[in-house]
Order: C-alpha cells, then structure tokens, then sequence
C-alpha cells in the first residue's frame, strides 16, 4: 500500500487496523497516536512503540510528552531509544558489541532490540543483583515480558546456574 492509503485508514480505519499498520510500519506511528488523546490510546500506543527495533522519534517524543510511560524503566526505555534514533555513535561505540555498550553504560545497546527486550534485561538484571554476564545479558535480550524474566531466572536457579 502506498503512504496516502495507510495516511487514510490511519485516520478513519478500526482501531485494530490503525495498530497493525503503525505496528509494521514505525513511521506511521505517531499518526495512530494522534488519532485519539486519551489514555487507551496512550497505554496502546506505548505497548505499539515497545515491540519496535526502531520506532519513530516522533512518536517517541509524543508518547514523553504525554507521559505515557508508568515506570523508570520505560522512561529509560523511551529516551534511550530517541537518543539512539537522532545521533549517531562514536567511532568506538560502532566497534563495540551490545553488551560491551551495556557494560560501559552507553544507551547504544539498545539499538538492535525491541523496548520490551530491553525491559527484560533491566528486569533480569534487577533480579539477579545488578550487572549481566554477557550470557545473561544475550539470554535476557532475546526475551519479550516480565514472565519471560521469571521463567529464565527459575530456570537458571533450577540448573543451579549461578555465574
């Protein structure tokens, strides 16, 4: 579909149709958002931005705005992710993996996951004391809610991996 259509069904489409188009398609996001101002919307389209590699710095700025986020973390979450979309990194930051970035406490290890991913390694990383190794850290990565977080953390107790 070309953009004057998905501009269209953005505004006048079901709610469903809206999310699933701004959901595959981060640069319409924002308009799903302005589609309506109340606090479902806000909560949807938080839930919209988290699951996006690289989600629209507009919408991202939209949603701080309006304070659409309920923890520290998604406000973390949120601003890290504007950041990574509007600069660029160092040189240095280009050689480093994701999990030596998240060592150094770049926001840069955001870059290549999800908000929800992200989430996880916060969670994993509050669960376990602080600070990952990078098996924990690629293991939390790849994970996409707080359930995820308890079933990886039982199973390492469970196997008694404790590094």
């Amino acid at each position: 579909m070309d953009t004057p259509c998905l501009d269209t069904l953005l505004r006048v489409g079901e709610d469903d149709i809206q999310w699933t188009i701004a959901k595959h398609n981060p640069e319409h996001t924002l308009n799903y958002l302005k589609t309506k101002l109340d606090d479902s919307k806000h909560a949807s389209g938080l839930e919209l931005v988290m699951d996006q590699i690289n989600p629209d710095p507009k919408a991202l700025e939209y949603l701080l705005e309006h304070e659409a986020h309920s923890t520290r973390h998604e406000l973390a979450i949120l601003e890290g992710k504007l950041y990574c979309s509007t600069h660029e990194p160092t040189p240095l930051e280009k050689t480093m993996t994701n999990y030596e970035l998240y060592q150094s406490g770049s926001v840069w290890w955001m870059r290549d996951l999800t908000g929800n991913n992200v989430a996880c390694v916060y969670s994993g990383a509050e669960e376990l004391g602080g600070k990952l190794t990078e098996t924990d850290f690629h293991g939390l990565a790849k994970l996409h809610d707080d359930w995820d977080v308890t079933n990886y953390i039982n199973a390492r107790k469970e196997n008694n991996i404790w590094t």
